[in-house]
């Protein structure tokens, strides 16, 4: 991999969104309050692409929610700072996305699951992901979740520990009256 920075202002239209999106949903209010920041004060840090693609076109491989807010701005251009083509974007965005704290346990389970599923060992994702082993196998056990429990992870309603307890309860009803019980 290329080991010089480089940095260009790239047209909004030759760039596409992430292949491997982290986030299961972008919240449309904070996306707005970023747009609104953008359009005051600009922008703070460029968007990381790779490429040129086949096409002559770049991939975003973190700053999705500022190139979405630069597309809500109707900006022509952005500033960008450019990877090769084969650089890995699934590993790029898991590291940004990790270092700052907003991802919930539910989208870096999915996170962590990418990289198990390319035949990653679980002891090789826990140093990409500067975590435990256990830490990894307790956030892939989470994709083993009910969806109601799931949901309660996703959008971090209660603390994991009670979502543990909850899981031992095998009655979905009765687990229900107790996550509403909970929250």
């Amino acid at each position: 991999m290329e080991t010089t920075e480089r940095f260009e202002r790239l047209p909004l239209a030759r760039i596409r969104e992430p292949s491997h999106q982290l986030r299961a949903a972008i919240d449309p209010g904070a996306l707005g309050e970023l747009a609104d920041s953008m359009a005051a004060e600009g922008l703070h840090q460029p968007v990381g692409v790779r490429g040129p693609l086949a096409a002559g076109e770049y991939e975003i491989v973190f700053g999705h929610r500022r190139f979405l807010a630069a597309r809500l701005l109707s900006w022509a251009t952005i500033p960008c700072r450019l990877f090769p083509a084969d650089f890995d974007p699934a590993l790029a965005a898991v590291s940004e996305n990790l270092q700052r704290t907003d991802l919930n346990p539910l989208e870096e389970a999915h996170a962590v699951a990418r990289f198990i599923e390319r035949g990653m060992p679980t002891v090789h994702v826990a140093r990409l992901f500067r975590r435990s082993d256990v830490w990894v196998r307790e956030r892939l056990a989470l994709l083993e979740l009910p969806a109601d429990l799931q949901a309660v992870v996703g959008t971090k309603t209660l603390p994991l520990a009670v979502v543990r307890i909850l899981h031992e309860v095998d009655h979905e009803e009765y687990r229900l009256s107790l996550i509403e019980e909970a929250i």
